[in-house]
């Protein structure tokens, strides 16, 4: 659970929050990490998902294509087919909205916070949440390597590469049959 609005001023975290992420969209970030091309360092996509006044719920996510290099910053998000993504889902299941963006990798670099700007676009006047899953976790006391965050922005000249993340309690709300099967679909991308 994560409060749906920022508490003192449009770019602060929330304060005290946690977080809560349905089962369906981890198999769908999962499978879309192990479905990529082996010189892809990490998969991103969109969360979709519920908000009210006091909380706000993932319930499901699909991949985004994107290139991205370190020489400079530079990131390249399939804008049209997120677009085409979105409005497709949305025909399923209008009452979910973007909630933000999630990634397989839980580095949080200039390109992430790049990232965090366009979603942040389409979620306002929210602040997007980013979701990272740790892929390469070995340690069954982490669990799945899943963390959340929201950004603020940093510096006298607004620019979007300058952002800090700020971590959010993560809960994973799931059954027990349902946990037993993400370890074991995670047990297999673990490896790669």
């Amino acid at each position: 659970v994560c409060p749906s609005r920022a508490s003192a001023g449009e770019n602060a975290p929330p304060v005290g929050s946690s977080f809560a992420d349905a089962e369906g969209a981890l198999f769908s970030i999962l499978d879309h990490f192990l479905r990529r091309d082996a010189s892809q360092p990490r998969v991103v996509g969109t969360l979709l998902g519920t908000r009210s006044e006091s909380e706000v719920e993932i319930r499901n996510a699909f991949a985004v294509p994107h290139s991205e290099s370190q020489d400079p910053w530079q990131i390249h998000l399939d804008a049209e087919h997120h677009r085409r993504m979105l409005d497709l889902h949305l025909r399923v299941r209008p009452e979910e909205v973007v909630i933000g963006w999630y990634s397989t990798n839980t580095e949080l670099n200039s390109n992430s916070a790049l990232i965090q700007d366009h979603y942040s676009r389409e979620t306002a006047p929210h602040q997007a949440i980013h979701l990272t899953l740790n892929t390469n976790v070995a340690d069954e006391f982490q669990g799945l390597g899943v963390q959340c965050y929201v950004s603020s922005l940093l510096g006298a000249t607004v620019k979007p590469e300058d952002c800090a993340f700020h971590s959010l309690p993560t809960k994973l709300l799931s059954s027990t049959p349902e946990q037993s099967a993400l370890r074991q679909f995670y047990s297999s991308a673990s490896p790669l």
